[in-house]
């Protein structure tokens, strides 16, 4: 019976295979062959195919063939890491987006130095990505998403098996720290002036300022998403992994809804900003929440470019100083610590906000009418010290006709008095 093992050479995995013959005049022949193992292939199938010529050469043995006629080593090509890469990318089930920025980190950082280096614990080792890793390009930030799709790469290759590999030496390296964003809580002086100079975007940024939600969040909701009595509803994402949004053309990119159940929520609406909100649709019955200057669902790009135009206009203030140009997530930082200067609870801020609680706090704690009432207390107060009084002459005229109508005036039904 001939003899299988698996063992471990300079050039990789090989399997032993080892036939034996006693004949009857008492001599012995023996014979053994090494079959490197073939990375394209699992471990059963590389045991099966030793096995296969293990049995091939005994039946040689007995008619008389000498088994090294029919068995010759052939060197098999090591797989390199860029044999691995050609299968690894196709059809892993990707959003278009998550699969184009993958591309790009394949295409422009990985493959150039890795195309052809040998997929084994030889070459690809912890002290070679470390010395790859310290000469990307870029920013930190940017360094450690191209780590990321090179370390997601290398350990799926372990665990897919089939490879001089049992480890991963992509882990426990030293990576670039990333450096600070520059974002910080703005004052409600430095928000007033941006809101003032933001133009036709002025009731969308206040919106950011006094609910706290993502630029992407509001840009997708509808008239028809927005309750004076509950505020503005949050539903799910209209994006799933792997396929294509449901109606594309309404909610492209960044205008997707929460992605995560604590991101599908309704925010609640301070009374000025309701009635500003109330003022600001008007006549509109459907068609976007917030408009552009064509009267058309404005962009992430041109919200944002206005945001930024606006921080150029107020930075001659000596008052104001921003240590970058300031973008619309800006706001939503100031919101959480508004909430969090004035001993918000800190579950209620976060349902608010639409960030995960953690610990038993996310199961035992749960938000109360007097706790979402306090913030809203909180958000009317600030938001009279930011932008004064609300409503002005087209608020004034709406409560007129609508008590000459005999129709009572929309208030919310957690607001104090004075909101």
């Amino acid at each position: 019976m001939a003899s299988v093992r698996r063992i471990a050479t300079g050039g990789g995995w090989s399997w032993r295979i080892e036939v034996k013959r006693t004949y009857r005049g008492g001599d012995q022949f023996r014979w053994s062959h090494n079959m490197p193992e073939d990375p394209a292939k699992t471990y059963r199938q590389n045991e099966t195919d030793a096995k296969s010529i293990g049995v091939q050469a005994e039946r040689d043995l007995d008619s008389g063939v000498h088994p090294e006629d029919r068995f010759v080593q052939k060197p098999i090509r090591p797989t390199t890491v860029g044999d691995w890469i050609a299968t690894w990318r196709v059809d892993r089930g990707l959003a278009a987006d998550s699969q184009k920025a993958e591309n790009n980190h394949l295409d422009n950082y990985i493959l150039p130095t890795w195309r052809d280096v040998p997929l084994d614990r030889e070459h690809v080792t912890r002290l070679a990505v470390q010395q790859w890793v310290n000469r990307l390009p870029g920013a930190p930030r940017s360094v450690r998403l191209y780590y990321g799709t090179f370390a997601k790469m290398i350990k799926d290759a372990v665990d897919e098996g089939g490879i001089a590999l049992d480890a991963n030496p992509a882990s426990r390296l030293t990576l670039p720290k990333p450096e600070p964003t520059g974002r910080r809580a703005l004052t409600d002086e430095e928000a007033r002036a941006i809101v003032d100079a933001c133009g036709v975007h002025k009731m969308l940024v206040k919106t950011l300022w006094g609910t706290g939600a993502r630029i992407g969040e509001l840009l997708s909701r509808d008239v028809q998403h927005f309750s004076p009595l509950a505020g503005i509803e949050l539903p799910p994402a209209t994006r799933r992994r792997g396929q294509k949004p449901l109606d594309e053309q309404v909610a492209p990119r960044r205008r997707k809804g929460g992605k995560t159940p604590s991101a599908i929520r309704v925010i609640g609406l301070c009374g000025s900003n309701r009635q500003e909100l109330i003022d600001y649709i008007g006549d509109r019955k459907d068609g976007p929440l917030f408009v552009g200057r064509s009267g058309q669902r404005p962009s992430y790009a041109a919200v944002w470019r206005r945001i930024v135009a606006a921080c150029e206009k107020v930075a001659a203030d000596p008052s104001i100083d921003f240590d970058e140009p300031v973008s619309p997530h800006w706001f939503r930082h100031t919101h959480k610590t508004m909430l969090r200067a004035a001993h918000c609870d800190p579950v209620a801020i976060n349902e608010r906000i639409g960030h995960r609680t953690g610990g038993m706090d996310e199961i035992y704690v749960h938000v109360t009418p007097a706790m979402q009432a306090e913030i809203l207390a909180v958000i009317e107060e600030r938001w009279q010290s930011a932008f004064g009084p609300s409503g002005g002459a087209a608020a004034t005229a709406r409560r007129s006709t609508q008590a000459a109508e005999g129709r009572p005036t929309i208030r919310h039904p957690l607001a104090n008095e004075g909101m």
